[in-house]
């Protein structure tokens, strides 16, 4: 279809160190990801009901159970020692303070929930062209498509996570030209004002 239609708009905000220098040293692999899941599938097997049965278990449940104590403590403790080593190397990994946080300008994509079956907002990262979580991009200035430029009204001190992305909102989305193609809200107290173009 034609962009006019299409649920998307580029965002020009402000984004973390790693993003804007494309900087993936600290992302997981996405083919490990892919791998994971195939061994996850593997791993499941289908039960049969004409299955042989295994012999009963005779032995004390008593016992049993001081096993799987003395197991399930010596499975914590070394869960405690890796946890501990997982937190030292985080913390010497751990990237320096960057003296430009917030400041960095990048620009994105937005796809919009609603049209082609999208379920919910997501970002697009076209340095990767992998969709990207709320937290790597700290402010939205701006966004734009094809039709209109709309300028964010909205505070972005905390990052972007709470944000509104209704486009029809003029309290929290200014737009540039009037042909607006989403509905605008009607704010208490005002008058209808007549936008068709002149």
């Amino acid at each position: 279809s034609s962009g006019i239609n299409a649920e998307y708009g580029c965002v020009c905000g402000y984004a973390t160190r790693e993003v804007t220098l494309m900087d993936q040293g600290r992302s997981e692999c996405p083919l490990l990801k892919k791998r994971d899941a195939v061994v996850k599938e593997a791993g499941k097997t289908k039960e049969n009901k004409y299955d042989v049965k295994p012999p009963r278990d005779l032995r004390s449940k008593y016992l049993i159970k001081m096993e799987e104590r003395k197991v399930q403590e010596r499975l914590d403790e070394e869960q405690r020692i890796k946890d501990i080593e997982l937190a030292k190397i985080a913390e010497l990994e751990k990237p320096a303070p960057d003296e430009l946080y917030g400041m960095r300008v990048h620009c994105w994509v937005l796809v919009l929930a609603g049209k082609r079956e999208v379920p919910e907002n997501f970002f697009i990262e076209p340095s990767t062209g992998t969709s990207v979580e709320l937290g790597d991009y700290l402010g939205i200035e701006s966004l734009w498509n094809s039709t209109n430029y709309w300028v964010n009204m909205q505070d972005c001190s905390h990052g972007i996570s709470e944000m509104s992305f209704d486009l029809g909102d003029i309290a929290r989305w200014e737009f540039m030209f009037p042909h607006n193609e989403k509905p605008l809200l009607a704010l208490p107290g005002e008058e209808d004002y007549d936008m068709a173009p002149l």
